[in-house]
C-alpha cells in the first residue's frame, strides 16, 4: 500500500523523478480518456447500457471520477514536488491561475496562448528540472534560524 500512499498522498517530499513519474502516469491516462470516451464509444456505450438518464448519469460520473483522479494525483506529486523545494504548496496557484484564465481565450487571443505555454512551461522547469533541497528546514528562514 505504499504505493498508493505515494501517488496519492499530499504529504511528504516528492523528488524529480517521483513528479515525472506522477506526471507520466496522468498523462497516460489523459490519452486513455480519449481513447475510450470518443464520440463512437459513447454511442457503443449509449447502445449497450441504453439511453436512460440513470445509465447516462453512471457514465458520466465515471468521467468525473477519472477526471477527479487524474487532478488528484498530479496536485498530490506537485503539492509534495513544492515541498521538496522548500515551497508552499499553494505556489501550484501561480502556475495553474495564469493557465486556466488563458485557456479560457486560447483561440480568440494569440497572448492567451503565448501566457498558457509560458505558465505551463514555468510550472514543468519548477517543479519538473529544478533539484530539490537535502533538508526542508536548513536556511536563514527556517524555524530556529536553520540550526
Amino acid at each position: 500500500m505504499d504505493w498508493l500512499r505515494a501517488v496519492f498522498s499530499f504529504r511528504g517530499r516528492a523528488g524529480r523523478p517521483s513528479w515525472w513519474l506522477a506526471a507520466g502516469l496522468v498523462a497516460i491516462m489523459y490519452a486513455l480518456h480519449h481513447v475510450f470516451v470518443s464520440e463512437e464509444s459513447l454511442v457503443a456505450a449509449a447502445r449497450l447500457i441504453g439511453r436512460s438518464p440513470a445509465a447516462l448519469l453512471f457514465v458520466w460520473g465515471l468521467v468525473a471520477l477519472w477526471w477527479i483522479g487524474m487532478a488528484w494525483i498530479f496536485l498530490a506529486a506537485s503539492v509534495r514536488r513544492l515541498a521538496d523545494r522548500r515551497l508552499s504548496g499553494w505556489r501550484l496557484f501561480l502556475f495553474l491561475a495564469p493557465a486556466a484564465v488563458a485557456a479560457h481565450f486560447v483561440g480568440r487571443y494569440w497572448p492567451a496562448e503565448l501566457a498558457m505555454i509560458a505558465s505551463l512551461a514555468w510550472m514543468v522547469g519548477e517543479l519538473g528540472l529544478l533539484p530539490g533541497t537535502d533538508d526542508p528546514f536548513a536556511g536563514d528562514d527556517a524555524p530556529g534560524g536553520g540550526r
